[in-house]
């Protein structure tokens, strides 16, 4: 059976596309939980301009993106954090990242900001800032004694 998803389903696919589904999935899960719609002619023309909007609306994200990662590429952030003898009195997590950020003016959003390892400690790290798989940017953080 052919549907319009009306929602992202993992496994199946993303909002607005048209998808062959088994009928016992599509009446009895995708349908009934208004995932999807049965794909009939009008449907399927109201997919096919959901999907136009969202690759403009995709378009401008990217753009947006682009804009945000070349305010914060290569950038130094000083943060400050309680320490001893070199030891934070707590690990930096992300959520902790983006609020030194928005302290610099910059806006990443949530979410967006990638470490490889817990910062427990002062020093340099790099940093990196994940908007969508293509568009990144690097800076460094450097973790002070808060004095």
């Amino acid at each position: 059976m052919k549907v319009v998803l009306k929602e992202n389903v993992k496994g199946i696919g993303q909002k607005g596309e048209v998808k062959e589904v088994k009928d016992g999935y599509a009446m009895n899960f995708l349908i009934p939980q208004n995932k999807a719609v049965a794909a009939t002619g009008g449907n399927i023309k109201q997919a096919e301009l959901m999907q136009e909007k969202n690759k403009e609306n995709r378009e401008k994200e990217i753009a947006e993106a682009k804009k945000l990662s070349k305010n914060v590429e290569g950038k130094k952030i000083v943060m400050q954090a309680k320490a001893q003898k070199e030891k934070l009195f707590g690990a930096l997590d992300a959520n902790d990242i983006v609020e030194a950020l928005k302290k610099e003016g910059l806006s990443v959003g949530q979410g967006k900001v990638k470490t490889e390892v817990k910062i427990k400690k002062l020093g340099e790290y790099d940093i990196v800032v994940e908007w969508d798989g293509d568009v990144k940017a690097n800076f460094t953080l450097l973790v002070e004694e808060l004095k």
